[in-house]
């Protein structure tokens, strides 16, 4: 886990650092991922998160989708009670 240098409020994560060590240690709101990643993509973390007993907020960044609504349906349907929402990845962001 590394923090954001200047705000102690952010801090990254590897997909494999995500236990109940760190929600415990970082105890976070809200865990954003991108919706495709290297090693992972947002179903992988969602069951984790599921799994840990996550009770914030996931959001999944991503570029413009077909059917955003089916791919959260989709989430949610497998993963009820985790509050999930996919999010345009913001202009300044994407390049």
């Amino acid at each position: 886990m590394r923090k954001r240098s200047g705000d102690s409020r952010i801090s990254f994560a590897e997909f494999h650092e995500v236990d109940t060590g760190l929600l415990q240690v970082v105890r976070p709101e809200v865990v954003i991922s991108s919706l495709l990643a290297r090693r992972f993509d947002c179903v992988d973390l969602a069951q984790r998160l599921h799994d840990l007993g996550f009770k914030g907020k996931y959001r999944v960044l991503t570029d413009a989708l077909p059917c955003p609504e089916m791919v959260l349906g989709e989430l949610r349907s497998l993963f009820p009670g985790l509050d999930i929402e996919i999010d345009p990845i913001p202009a300044h962001l994407s390049a």
